[in-house]
């Protein structure tokens, strides 16, 4: 059952399909909450008062994901997708879920088409008393007897960091990358079909992106290539989620964890309409609350042989599947 995992004073509300988001009693805010802070302590000089109940949240679907098999065995397979967010999962089938409140474990299939599994295993590994980071691996399988081609996961974020939800500045670090295919930055309710368009692709690293723009509610969409997967292939990866009174520390910590390619989104408390929340000597700064979402990649899996090659080894500039690059007798 849909539960939170805790970490100091924080929590990752995470559904049974693997998706962050939980209901939950208490302060209406927290209906929505993906990654909530009950006391973030050290906000520098914001008053008391000041503080929206003392909640630290993310936003109504906050987070989605999404994974699906462009080809089988070479033949276009485009309906072969499923995800999960906002409460809603589609084409997906929940086999396992656990929770024993500091880790959990959420394992799931596609419904319907070919079989493509998905495990999050979520934690916490960076905690203080200001700022955290949470984390998934993430294996992604094909359980299938076919051979997979274009597997794509598809990870959406968007904070809509309190008290100027829902705008905000965002800047994304670590283009390009490998295995990144697409990042969008203007997609707040997107799809979590992998093979779609997801707003406003960037090519290249961004700095504040403002609310300024046409549209202000900003978010980071992820569309991770992960190629070929023969059957019974798997790949693994790791994800994060992370909070800090400011952009600032939240940089510092998608470093400090391994992140190679990651997005923060600070509140847009330069506004007049929220005066109150400068810190001494900047209005840039973020607080009183940034968040984070971060990608660490995956290292492609060995290459499967042709039944009929003994070699044991593939020469360099072979392909995955043996057969033109074998130099051994067949």
């Amino acid at each position: 059952m849909a539960a939170a995992i805790t970490s100091g004073n924080f929590k990752l509300g995470i559904q049974d399909a693997g998706y962050l988001l939980i209901d939950g009693p208490g302060a209406p805010a927290e209906q929505y909450t993906g990654l909530r802070c009950t006391a973030i302590v050290e906000l520098a000089d914001v008053a008391e008062t000041n503080r929206i109940d003392g909640l630290i949240y993310g936003g109504f679907q906050s987070d989605l994901f999404g994974m699906g098999v462009g080809t089988i065995n070479g033949v276009a397979s485009p309906t072969a997708w499923g995800g999960g967010g906002g409460f809603i999962e589609q084409n997906l089938t929940v086999d396992s879920y656990t929770n024993n409140g500091t880790t959990a474990t959420s394992v799931v299939h596609l419904t319907s088409g070919e079989g493509l599994k998905a495990t999050h295993v979520f934690s916490a590994v960076l905690t203080v008393s200001n700022h955290v980071v949470f984390k998934a691996v993430v294996t992604i399988e094909n359980t299938s007897g076919n051979t997979f081609g274009d597997v794509r996961y598809r990870r959406g974020v968007d904070f809509d960091p309190s008290p100027t939800q829902p705008d905000d500045y965002l800047t994304v670090v670590g283009i390009p990358h490998s295995q990144v295919l697409r990042v969008s930055t203007d997609a707040g309710f997107f799809s979590r079909n992998p093979f779609s368009t997801s707003g406003d692709t960037i090519v290249a690293d961004v700095t504040d992106l403002g609310t300024l723009d046409a549209f202000p509610d900003h978010c980071g969409t992820f569309d991770i290539g992960i190629g070929t997967l023969a059957a019974g292939a798997s790949v693994t990866f790791t994800i994060f989620w992370g909070a800090a009174v400011t952009k600032a520390q939240c940089l510092t910590d998608a470093v400090t964890v391994g992140a190679e390619i990651y997005c923060v989104q600070r509140c847009a408390t330069h506004e007049p309409a929220f005066a109150f929340y400068y810190p001494a000597g900047s209005t840039t700064s973020g607080m009183p609350v940034s968040f984070w979402w971060g990608y660490d990649g995956f290292t492609p899996p060995a290459p499967v042989a042709d039944p009929g090659c003994n070699c044991s080894t593939f020469p360099t500039g072979s392909d995955s599947g043996g057969g033109s690059g074998c130099s051994g007798s067949m």
